[in-house]
């Protein structure tokens, strides 16, 4: 299954797609996207939600499809570590976690490979410092 990732040229990216663990599955009513994320050793991106103030919280978003609809999305799989920031403990994510994406295709559809497109914006962090947010884009061709 090939897939598209970009970023800033030059940029160290600290998160990557691994594209070989990409599954689409049939669902009751729709189909379900897992795309599994690797976060580098040895650093870690903010969680989903309940980040410190001063950093930013990880997210995703996706670009409208005029052939499918995303029902709904989920950060699943998520392994936390804690490290402490300006001394105050932070939970993070570190390793690996996936995004379960559920869609839905208009009844018939046919046409071609649509693909998933979007963007991960994290901040990523070691023992020592926190670096600039970053925003890891995707194109992901839905084979059915």
């Amino acid at each position: 299954m090939g897939m598209l990732v970009t970023g800033v040229r030059g940029q160290q990216e600290f998160v990557s797609v691994d594209e070989s663990a990409i599954r689409v599955v049939r669902s009751d009513d729709g189909w379900i996207a897992g795309i599994p994320f690797h976060i580098r050793k040895p650093y870690h991106i903010q969680e989903v939600s309940g980040a410190q103030e001063n950093v930013i919280p990880t997210s995703i978003s996706f670009e409208k499809s005029q052939h499918f609809e995303i029902v709904k999305h989920e950060f699943t799989s998520l392994k936390y570590d804690t490290v402490y920031l300006d001394h105050v403990p932070s939970r993070v994510l570190s390793d690996t976690f996936e995004v379960s994406v559920f869609l839905k295709f208009p009844p018939g559809h046919s046409e071609g490979i649509p693909s998933l497109k979007g963007g991960l914006v994290y901040q990523a962090c070691n023992d020592r410092q926190c670096f600039f947010p970053r925003t890891l884009e995707f194109n992901i061709p839905l084979k059915k």
